[in-house]
């Protein structure tokens, strides 16, 4: 429950008859007033109090009406009620405007912040291109000004693999530097090959005598996973692929202990709680690298990583998600410069080496966190992909644990156990013990892959670093974190102050695979197309609205079958039949409905 103290702690706040005053300086703009909410175990009804600027004094001031807002403290031991089978029917009209397309695999792209029409586009198998987008505006094509980076001889792009992520340090005039995490193919494997491997995080120098579109030859520094370079560092050095159930007695690539080429442990070592070698990111695994990068309010850089284990079966080496001197299945928070874990990190001990792992671990429990971001408020965001029952929206302080393996989901403030990892004999026997529940963070929202469960199903979660707070789109998505399932072409937004508020955006099965959503200097949504091959851009309007590009296809199709300007009659009358469509029990699409309604031009 949520009891709530309606006396302002502002010093500055002072108690007048009928309220309370506080003043402003001259050319300030914006206070904060402060009240105290007191966290108790009792299930209680949601809170509403509402904060009124009924007043103000001074030569020049006035207040056309009064100003207020509504703040609901809602209640954690209070569930989020969710409709069963919500019908996937939006409040919103939307529209996927590609802006450039032809790519290969784009996964995360970077608006530089010098200049906001050159946008920098990661695609997986290993390569940055940078486009101008500055005649996009007036409808002319985005131009392809170079690649700025190919190392596609080093990427492993098998499977879910790849180039995973781009970032660019805020500071560019200082630290002019592009940040970008890989899994790595070292020198005698097989290229692209599904066998283990390990994942680096490069940090290179920009040149700015370019605009910061090209990289200083020679730059390359690794920051992240230094500790394995070559061949001898990978588990069955390459060659054996621990997605495979036959493979599930093979060391982790991270473990420090003597094996045969087959990655069989040649010595006897302390399976529940083993030595780790230093600065190690595993991938024993074709998917779960993470890979996640974004720069904190704080200055550092978060990285996310993946348990590199399997998606294919109970992999007992999943545990060690669990053990902060495992850099796998982490939020890791380190120094951009130098790499090195920051000593307000909440496991660093005094006097730790900043350069041990268990310094650089912030937060863990977590499977596949494929994308992060903050939101103005400096809380970071994490999707993290599930595995068979629940996908997961996480937030949470230094040192949350989200629980994985030994809990998935479910929503509402639920912990629900994942029996199939509590009840391996590893845990029976006592080799790994079971976190209690009550050091586990619950999801901030989960969705289970099971339509019986109430609320929306996901089945493969995407997200990115967009919450919006632009003024293009209805205010009521103000606050809003856009994700996406991947698997059905599905995008919602859910509102960071208040989770209940969960918006259905729109669904293009076959054809749209969003994996990271970014907010551009124009202050719309953009998105990565990985498997259609484009960077779009949303445009969202009232639900009783046609987007700009809708508007204008509806007006060429129109014109083309008359050969003539439309008369406004027909032209609004066609509109408002299509939204009916949109709108209306078929639910069709924006495409659907203008080509039922082509007879009619």
């Amino acid at each position: 429950g949520a009891d709530f103290l309606a006396t302002p702690l502002n010093s500055d706040v002072r108690s007048v008859p009928g309220g309370y005053e506080i003043s402003f300086a001259a050319g300030e703009s914006r206070k904060e007033v402060v009240f105290r909410i007191n966290d108790d175990s009792a299930s209680e009804a949601t809170e509403t109090f509402v904060i009124s600027v009924i007043n103000v004094n001074g030569p020049d001031a006035a207040l056309g009406a009064p100003r207020t807002v509504r703040v609901d403290i809602l209640d954690d031991e209070n569930p989020v009620v969710d409709q069963p089978q919500p019908p996937l029917r939006s409040d919103f009209n939307v529209s996927l405007d590609a802006v450039v397309s032809g790519l290969a695999e784009p996964i995360a792209f970077e608006f530089l912040a010098t200049d906001a029409n050159k946008l920098l586009i990661a695609e997986k198998r290993g390569t940055i291109q940078v486009y101008d987008l500055s005649g996009v505006a007036d409808g002319g094509a985005p131009v392809l000004e170079r690649t700025m980076l190919d190392i596609q001889s080093i990427v492993n792009s098998r499977q879910d693999r790849g180039l995973l992520d781009i970032a660019i340090h805020p500071d560019l005039a200082n630290n002019p530097f592009l940040y970008a995490f890989y899994v790595v193919d070292p020198a005698g494997v097989e290229a692209d090959g599904g066998g283990n491997r390990f994942s680096h995080l490069v940090r290179y120098t920009l040149d700015a005598a370019t605009g910061y579109t090209s990289i200083v030859a020679g730059s390359s520094t690794v920051l992240l996973g230094g500790g394995a370079q070559t061949i001898d560092d990978i588990s069955g050095r390459g060659a054996v692929d621990g997605t495979l159930p036959v493979h599930e007695n093979v060391v982790a690539t991270d473990i420090d202990v003597a094996r045969d080429a087959n990655g069989i442990a040649l010595e006897g070592y302390d399976v529940g709680n083993p030595t780790f070698r230093t600065d190690v990111l595993k991938v024993d695994s074709r998917s779960h690298a993470g890979g996640a990068l974004a720069f904190g309010p704080d200055g550092a850089l978060y990285v996310s990583t993946g348990d590199g284990t399997s998606f294919n079966f109970v992999d007992p080496r999943s545990y060690y998600v669990q053990d902060v001197d495992s850099l796998v299945g982490k939020i890791l928070r380190i120094d951009p410069i130098t790499g090195a874990g920051l000593a307000d990190n909440p496991f660093v001990q005094t006097g730790d080496d900043l350069s041990s792992n268990s310094s650089k671990v912030y937060q863990l429990g977590l499977r596949n966190p494929f994308s992060i971001g903050f939101d103005e408020d400096g809380r970071l965001l994490i999707t993290d992909t599930g595995w068979n029952t629940w996908e997961e929206i996480n937030t949470g302080g230094p040192g949350a644990n989200f629980g994985w393996p030994y809990y998935e989901g479910g929503d509402n403030g639920q912990i629900l156990l994942n029996s199939q990892y509590v009840n391996r004999p590893e845990v029976q026997n006592g080799t790994f013990t079971v976190t209690p529940n009550s050091e586990i963070t619950p999801a901030f929202r989960a969705f289970a892959h099971d339509s019986n469960v109430a609320g929306f199903q996901v089945q493969g979660i995407t997200g990115g670093d967009a919450i919006y707070n632009g003024d293009v789109y209805p205010e009521d998505l103000i606050g809003s974190y856009f994700f996406a399932d991947v698997s059905q072409g599905e995008i919602f937004a859910v509102n960071v102050e208040d989770r209940r508020d969960l918006e259905f955006l729109i669904k293009r099965e076959g054809s749209l695979a969003p994996v990271h959503f970014s907010q551009g200097p124009d202050g719309y949504v953009y998105y990565a197309d990985i498997a259609f091959g484009n960077i779009g851009r949303l445009s969202i309007v009232p639900g009783d609205q046609l987007t700009p590009a809708q508007q204008l296809e509806i007006f060429n199709l129109y014109i083309g079958y008359f050969d003539r300007a439309p008369e406004l009659d027909g032209y609004e009358f066609h509109k408002r039949a299509i939204l009916e469509d949109i709108r209306g029990p078929a639910a069709k699409t924006f495409e659907q409905a203008l080509l039922d309604r082509a007879d009619h031009f």
